[in-house]
């Protein structure tokens, strides 16, 4: 359960900050390196994440809705740092898609960015609750 609930605060940032920067978005993030992304977009991405883990709090024990929202703004955090972080790689590899195997979505690393560095982040907060 705790695996699914790191995988749908990851994701639910994604899908908060592109419906929030679609609704509202007018400042960029960082242009140069992914310029859809908006500050204003962040904002409900890791607005997402902090109702997602208190809508995922119950499942988990000993876990507080403060906490929960906490853990969720963080990892979500984490989560988009990680995507930041793939855009980077694929602007030094002079790369526009990391492939074309999930049409839609621009490759597995498009997938799996943000899970792949929120992961072990979410383990070590796991690890001291």
């Amino acid at each position: 359960m705790t695996v699914l609930m790191i995988l749908l605060v990851v994701k639910f940032t994604d899908i908060g900050a592109f419906f929030g920067g679609q609704a509202i978005g007018r400042h960029k993030l960082i242009y140069w390196l992914s310029p859809g992304k908006t500050w204003e977009g962040l904002i409900c991405g890791l607005i997402t994440a902090g109702i997602i883990g208190m809508i995922c709090a119950p499942l988990i024990i000993n876990l507080s809705l403060g906490k929960a929202f906490i853990f969720g703004v963080t990892i979500g955090g984490i989560g988009q740092l990680g995507d930041l972080l793939e855009s980077m790689m694929k602007r030094d590899a002079e790369v526009k898609d990391s492939g074309k195997l999930i049409p839609g979505f621009g490759g597995v690393l498009d997938v799996i960015d943000s899970p792949l560095l929120a992961a072990p982040f979410a383990y070590l907060v796991f690890g001291l609750l």
